[in-house]
């Protein structure tokens, strides 16, 4: 027994070493330990034991990298305000404020990534990227895009019915700023879906599949969750669209394993969506 369980040190140390420097591997984490243990040991107790060892072991890294990236973009929505106040000596909206909150989820990006690296010692994404031609890439995205479309309308009648329907007066504000400046619109788009994705499908939505064991609740979860961190806009459609529109992706990126179709899908929903609802001043 305990020279299986210095094998099995071996295993991990080498295998780590090959998940970073190595082919592309072609599992997720838990199914890459699991399947050096079943190629590698003989006894099944010893198997199981320590399979589950590595099971409560990722599990407890992932659910403390969730609840810590969720705190960093917390303390962004919270207190970005007077830290962007204090770089820039200004409370009034503008550009530049617009420009330094949002540089601000590259910080967070960064963060997310330095604990995949230093403490998970794995990649952002779990899953094992599939790729496609150009022309799956964009009916894909089409489908995303026409399927959150078809989502929204009845949403948008429904929370009209009752009086849900108005923005907040930031929402509309940051959308003048974006139509009168495209550069910003297109930085501000670009941000958001490459950052955004990257934490809420690529890693957050990924590691609840695995924690939760189902990936229906993950997509619920997730999708929950990127709706309420948009709380900073102050209404219920701020909130209830991202919320539905996280959903389609999560469920497209669960399927499609390619984290490029969400990034796209969602640059092409914020620039579109920020370009067409108002006419500046």
């Amino acid at each position: 027994m305990g020279m299986d369980r210095f094998s099995f040190v071996l295993l991990l140390v080498f295998g780590r070493l090959f998940v970073w420097w190595g082919p592309k591997r072609n599992f997720s984490r838990y199914t890459y330990y699991s399947n050096t243990l079943n190629m590698h040991l003989c006894n099944q107790s010893i198997q199981n034991s320590l399979k589950g060892n590595i099971y409560l072991r990722i599990k407890r890294q992932n659910t403390i990298g969730i609840i810590l990236i969720l705190l960093v973009l917390i303390l962004m929505l919270l207190y970005g305000h007077q830290i962007v106040l204090k770089l820039t000596g200004s409370n009034e909206l503008n550009r530049t404020y617009i420009f330094i909150s949002e540089t601000f989820l590259w910080v967070a990006q960064l963060f997310n990534y330095g604990y995949c690296a230093l403490i998970e010692k794995w990649g952002i994404l779990a899953y094992t990227e599939i790729q496609y031609d150009l022309w799956k890439h964009i009916k894909q995205i089409s489908a995303i895009l026409a399927v959150t479309l078809a989502l929204m309308i009845p949403i948008v009648l429904f929370l009209n019915l009752f009086g849900l329907m108005k923005e907040s007066p930031r929402a509309i504000e940051i959308k003048r700023i974006l139509q009168a400046n495209r550069p910003l619109l297109f930085y501000t788009s670009f941000t958001a879906a490459v950052t955004e994705e990257l934490i809420f499908r690529g890693y957050i939505f990924s590691r609840l599949d695995f924690i939760l064991q189902n990936e229906n609740k993950a997509i619920v979860v997730s999708s929950i969750l990127f709706g309420l961190l948009h709380f900073g806009y102050g209404t219920i459609i701020n909130m209830v669209f991202p919320m539905v529109f996280g959903g389609v992706l999560s469920v497209y990126y669960w399927k499609y394993r390619n984290i490029a179709i969400p990034i796209i899908s969602h640059f092409l929903w914020d620039f579109v969506s920020f370009s067409l609802t108002i006419k500046p001043h």
